[in-house]
């Protein structure tokens, strides 16, 4: 698979780089969806509630197996929290890489439109072309174009190099 990526062109790496917002909030709710399955068939533990006033009953003296399903659900709620930051940063870092396509330039705007419907919104290529109020073969002009744009700036190919080299080490650990 490494020499998969170094044979991936810039364009490649850029959209990869871009998919990494898509690829955080499938992974989050991937995670919510796992939450409410597990609330909805662990069954025991109606709900739990947080006071500062103290209880009769604590964690520590309900049974073995609502302590486990406690600990199980606060594990994925960490795990969405964490999620939900990853999805943050993915959010800027992409939106970072779209700041150098103008929105007064009519091309560029368009170009923009059409990479925001597919990386931010998740849009499928009939659902973007449909909002854009174009047939897919000229959609993806534009979205070539945009991505070929992108790569003419020095802080994006510097990006692309760094993200493509972090691909690279993940794949060597694999």
């Amino acid at each position: 698979m490494e020499s998969e990526i170094m044979d991936m062109t810039d364009r490649d790496i850029l959209k990869e780089y871009l998919w990494q917002y898509s690829r955080a909030k499938k992974r989050k709710r991937t995670l919510e969806r796992r939450l409410q399955e597990f609330r909805e068939e662990m069954g025991t533990v109606k709900a739990i509630q947080y006071s500062d006033m103290p209880k009769a009953t604590s964690i520590s003296n309900m049974d073995g197996p609502v302590v486990s399903e406690v600990i199980r659900a606060m594990e994925i709620e960490e795990r969405i929290a964490e999620q939900k930051a990853e999805c943050q940063k993915a959010i800027l870092n992409v939106m970072k890489i779209m700041d150098f396509l103008s929105m007064t330039d009519r091309d560029q705007a368009l170009e923009r439109k059409i990479i925001e419907a597919r990386h931010i919104d998740d849009l499928s290529w009939e659902e973007t072309c449909e909002e854009i109020a174009l047939t897919r073969n000229p959609a993806t002009i534009h979205y070539n174009a945009g991505l070929d744009r992108l790569l003419t700036f020095k802080k994006v190919q510097k990006t692309v190099t760094a993200y493509r080299k972090e691909l690279e080490k993940i794949q060597s650990k694999k």
